[in-house]
């Protein structure tokens, strides 16, 4: 299981509930190997960062970008939002075809292209500020 916790809840927490559901339902001979986990960690989307983001896109994209506040994803963001207090942006190059994680997974060579565009634009923008 693969659990995307949302704000202000913590790994240690859920795994404890998990527990505890699993044994209140009789489930107490399941195992549960833990391999680890990061609290959730959320960007403002008002932040000039996800600005500079979202400007890239629309010169590479020819289209304005759509600002997801809340995804399921994974990644070490929490370190970086929380500790560091640097803004983190995902920014995919997928598309309704791209079977995520699956067997078949994919990726087209035109919008890998284009994404690797957007980040060069990220970082010449973000290297002008700052």
């Amino acid at each position: 299981m693969d659990f995307r916790l949302v704000p202000n809840q913590k790994p240690d927490d859920i795994l404890k509930k998990l527990r505890a559901h699993l044994d209140a339902q009789g489930f107490d001979d399941v195992k549960i190997h833990y391999w680890g986990g990061e609290p959730a960690a959320r960007t403002n989307p008002d932040d000039p960062f996800i600005k500079i983001v979202v400007d890239a896109a629309a010169e590479v994209y020819g289209t304005p970008m759509e600002i997801v506040p809340m995804v399921g994803g994974s990644g070490p963001n929490h370190p970086f939002v929380h500790d560091l207090g640097l803004p983190v942006a995902t920014m995919g190059h997928g598309y309704p075809e791209t079977k995520a994680h699956a067997p078949n997974e994919n990726i087209r060579l035109d919008l890998y292209l284009k994404h690797a565009r957007h980040m060069a634009r990220v970082i010449k923008e973000f290297a002008k500020q700052n």
